[in-house]
């Protein structure tokens, strides 16, 4: 392309002039529009308009142009991105355009899908590989129209500087020769930048070039699929009984060169996905060091005696296996555009992991058919390498089917268990093979009457459900068996959470494995039988209906989106609650409530937005929440002020913190005595000292009459009330006293212990012991402790504590002689509570 620097100035500043975005568009038409939007230059640098400088600040700003123009000229510089695209982009084009010439709409009606799969996601890559070099155009083309406007401004500039000092006649030589170097370097700098843009349009064009025929391409490649697919319910070949099916077919056609194009496969995998490549291998490194410290850990606690255990340890006594099966079915997420042929090659890698990791099962029945699968795999699949499809295929089913039919039914025959003895897997797998004889024999049949296509994929999905149904159960068991010994391992017994929750977590997360294992398994059998994409289409076509009533449309996407945002919102922010509680905030020295203050704030902050993202995600924008909150408006004005009223107490416990975790409250209006276990934004949970947890509305922690025991401290004073015998000696009583409660260690020594003579009772000298705890939760131990310690000193002192006595003064008698009283009557009488002596003193006989 040739463009002269008046014609490229002109194009780029006459916009500026203008008001009007950059004008790049104008000369390279392939360059996307948002590119030009985000490469419009400074509107303040566009605005400005170039005026002369001052004689007395020529010498230092052009110390600063010269220093600016060699940072440009920096930038300008050959980018490594660019020289790397200008070396491989003749070659990619090359290739593209081999591969261009060898399709044909013919070709792809010739083709079997899983070639057609493999040459679409292979025209997928080259199309990714245009685009990532396109948008490094882009991004290259932007910094260099800034580069070229701050360049241009700067010449006009110095234009007009120069032109004033020529004519002032006092300018001096020197100082116009300052003015030309800034000049000539500007513009040597400008030149640069317009070469580097002129091969920048050049590549971009040659791209645009390649990116419409690779869109081609695969919108063919889309169509060809669509056919085969379609005529795999219409009748391709003559039956077997005919004379053209057994008709000399070209043996030098009929084999091709093993691994031909599992390797050709391969070399485009690394060739265009190098980095995913090396990330799959590091993870294979990172899972296969978990398992190998995993087992050394079990195998170091060869006596423990749970079940689950063993079979974890069992389980990762393969490690490499282990590690290889989990890396293989990461290679879905890793590589989302590999061939069909790259999966098909990660299955037949599985083979030999599956195999050491088979499950050992009591019933024969289970373990034959298992390896009997995994041989038919491998059979199958070097089979594949060797045999040209639509040539010899047909024979390859039918024997393969024959094959089955045999096998499933002498295994039904001959190792079926009897009663009981099968087990919920060995009728699994009765189930099973007779499933599989059923379709092995329909494949036979749709061979023999000539629908080969029909007949190649019944066995394509008997065979690719059970094997991919066989390795997500294998790598269930894996991962379970991870997540059971984590919490034995080092950095478990290391994390608290896992210390003392270890059983709560690992049974969770082994619960979300077996709901994932059912989804994961049927995209798998998609894949394998090559009907991912149809099926995520219509899945797609699904999303997308909607009901429209009035002006609501609602559509299914929008709900499932809402749904399921929300769902995960609400398991994060339980999680990272659980986190904080249980593995963060305990490890700091934070004050008693206000780790419960924090993880519940971040609990609901994260529920919060959430809400927010979940709304956005259904489709909801500010005017429809606007209408939501003005319903909840009115529902609050109506209904829910106790709901807001708990919200809002809620809120004033968090902040205000009047009540904490862990304090020990008595709520006087409800009669409830405990300690507040949880606050949440609505309601709080008091347990009770007899056990009974109570739910308890925010509102009447904040309006009722609360007793705090814990607020401040956990202080409690504990008080002893003791009564000895009239004769004592209060003296010796209060030394006896103050000297037991010094003793006990567990009493605090300030605020230091008290005793006081309280009085003169009915029947003894009342004394009372205070003293203090430092631990709420000990003063009921303690009092006792010091009750028991405390009659103790008084027996060993010989002082008595008297039990109370009445004196009963006896007026008249009847005129009889009196009787002596009985021994038993006697102790009754001495038995009697109380003194009447006042009352005697009163009434005297």
């Amino acid at each position: 392309m040739n463009m002269n620097r008046s014609h490229l100035l002109a194009i780029l500043l006459l916009p500026g002039v203008l008001g009007l975005p950059a004008p790049i568009v104008v000369a390279a038409q392939g360059i996307t529009d948002q590119v030009f939007e985000v490469a419009q230059p400074d509107t303040a640098t566009v605005e400005r308009e170039p005026v002369s400088i001052p004689a007395a600040e020529i010498p230092l700003r052009a110390a600063g142009s010269h220093s600016r123009l060699r940072g440009f000229q920096a930038q300008t510089s050959a980018d490594p991105d660019i020289v790397a695209i200008e070396r491989e982009l003749p070659d990619e084009l090359e290739s593209l355009s081999r591969a261009h010439d060898q399709i044909g709409r013919v070709v792809f009606e010739l083709q079997s899908l899983r070639q057609l799969t493999d040459l679409r996601q292979t025209w997928r890559r080259y199309d990714s590989k245009l685009q990532a070099w396109k948008a490094i155009l882009a991004h290259e083309w932007t910094e260099l129209g800034e580069v070229f406007e701050a360049v241009s401004f700067m010449q006009a500039t110095w234009d007009l500087t120069r032109e004033a000092e020529v004519a002032h006649p006092e300018t001096s030589a020197a100082l116009i020769e300052r003015i030309d170097a800034v000049l000539s370097e500007a513009g040597e700098v400008e030149a640069g930048v317009q070469r580097q843009m002129e091969r920048i349009l050049g590549l971009d064009e040659q791209i645009d070039e390649a990116l419409a025929g690779a869109s081609e391409v695969l919108s063919e490649l889309v169509d060809a699929e669509e056919s085969v697919r379609a005529r795999i319910v219409v009748r391709n070949a003559p039956p077997l009984w005919a004379p053209a099916a057994w008709r000399a077919r070209d043996t030098g056609r009929g084999l091709r060169r093993p691994w031909q194009e599992e390797w050709q496969a391969v070399q485009d995998l690394v060739r265009f996905d190098l980095h995913r490549v090396l990330l799959h291998l590091l993870t294979f490194a990172l899972i296969l060091a978990i398992a190998i410290r995993l087992r050394s850990r079990i195998e170091d606690e060869p006596s423990t005696d749970d079940p689950e255990l063993r079979a974890a340890a069992e389980t990762l006594a393969y490690p490499v296996s282990a590690a290889l099966l989990l890396a293989v079915l990461l290679a879905d997420p890793l590589y989302p555009r590999a061939s069909f042929t790259v999966r098909q090659i990660f299955g037949f890698i599985a083979v030999v992991p599956m195999w050491r990791l088979l499950p050992r099962s009591r019933v024969k029945l289970v373990n034959h058919t298992m390896r009997a699968l995994l041989v038919l795999v491998a059979v199958t699949g070097v089979a594949q390498l060797v045999v040209e499809p639509l040539v010899d295929y047909r024979f390859m089913d039918l024997t393969l089917a024959i094959v089955i039919v045999a096998g499933a039914w002498w295994l039904v025959r001959n190792e079926v268990p009897g009663g009981d003895d099968a087990g919920a897997w060995g009728m699994v797998v009765v189930r099973g093979l007779k499933v599989a004889i059923a379709a092995a024999a329909l494949a036979i049949l749709a061979n023999a009457l000539g629908w080969t296509l029909l007949s190649t994929m019944i066995l394509t999905v008997l065979i690719g459900t059970a094997y991919t149904g066989l390795g997500t159960v294998i790598g269930y068991r894996v991962l379970a068996g991870i997540v059971r010994l984590t919490p034995h391992s080092r950095l478990g017994q290391a994390s608290r959470a896992l210390r003392l929750h270890g059983e709560v977590i690992t049974s969770r997360i082994i619960r979300v494995l077996k709901i994932t294992a059912l989804p994961l398994w049927i995209w798998l059998s998609l894949q394998y039988i090559e009907f991912d994409e149809p099926a995520a289409a219509w899945l797609r076509r699904l999303l997308d209906s909607s009901i429209h009533v009035g002006i609501l449309h609602i559509s299914l996407a929008s709900v499932l989106n809402f749904a399921i945002t929300l769902l995960l919102t609400i398991w994060i922010a339980r999680f990272v609650r659980f986190v904080l509680d249980e593995e963060v905030l305990p490890r700091f020295s934070i004050e008693r409530g206000v780790s419960s203050a924090i993880s519940t704030v971040s609990q609901w902050t994260i529920l919060g937005i959430g809400f927010l993202a979940a709304a956005g995600a259904a489709g909801l924008g500010a005017s429809q929440l606007a209408l939501v909150a003005g319903a909840l408006g009115v529902g609050i004005g109506f209904g829910l002020q106790g709901i807001v009223n708990n919200f809002v107490s809620g809120l004033i416990l968090i902040f205000e913190q009047p009540v904490k975790v862990g304090d020990k409250i008595e709520i006087t209006s409800l009669g409830l005595t405990g300690e507040v276990r949880r606050i949440g934004i609505r309601a709080s949970i008091v347990r009770e000292f007899n056990g009974a947890e109570v739910i308890v509305p925010n509102a009447n922690l904040i309006s009722s009459e609360v007793v705090n025991w814990t607020l401040s401290d956990q202080r409690r004073r504990i008080r002893t009330e003791i009564g000895v015998a009239y004769g004592s000696d209060p003296s010796r009583v209060i030394e006896i006293l103050m000297g037991v409660a010094t003793a006990h260690p567990e009493v605090l020594k300030y605020p230091e212990p008290q005793v006081i003579f309280l009085g003169f009772g009915d029947s003894s000298l009342n004394f009372r012991l205070m003293s203090w705890t430092g631990t709420f939760d000990s003063f009921l131990r303690l009092r006792s402790e010091l009750n028991v310690a405390t009659h103790d000193a008084l027996r060993d002192a010989d002082i008595r504590i008297p039990f109370p006595q009445r004196d009963l003064h006896v007026k008249s008698l009847p005129a009889a002689a009196p009787q002596p009283l009985s021994a038993a009557e006697l102790e009754s009488a001495a038995g009697e509570t109380g003194s009447r002596a006042p009352e005697d003193e009163q009434n005297p006989a």
